[in-house]
């Protein structure tokens, strides 16, 4: 027998979720058909006592948010992404740059510095 399958049932079945409801669920999640069925056998035939669903209170926590302050847009947040890939490949363009020069004019770079010294 399949424990999760065990337990995700006892878990519906506990908090009222009929059977057949909780093991249409197991089989749209992917699991196997005939091992639902075998593990909701033991629920059906009333060979485990299952107790009464349980009901916990909860409460549910309210965030209020003033007008004046609204959450940034999706498109805002894209565009300061955008800004920043835009001056990254600009800069990784200069940087490739120098090192291209670097390589092209490394003689007269090196007859500089000697020259410095």
């Amino acid at each position: 027998m399949r424990t999760d399958i065990y337990g995700g049932l006892r878990n519906a079945l506990q908090r009222g979720v009929p059977l057949e409801q909780a093991i249409r669920s197991f089989i749209n999640a992917g699991y196997n058909e005939a091992e639902v069925r075998e593990v909701a056998k033991q629920f059906s035939d009333g060979a485990l006592s299952i107790t009464a669903p349980v009901t916990i209170p909860t409460k549910t926590p309210t965030l209020k948010v003033p007008e004046s302050q609204e959450a940034p847009s999706i498109q805002n947040v894209k565009r300061r992404g955008s800004k920043k890939v835009i001056f990254l490949i600009i800069f990784l363009i200069i940087l490739v740059g120098i090192l291209i020069s670097t390589i092209f004019f490394k003689d007269k770079i090196i007859e500089f510095l000697s020259s410095l010294v």
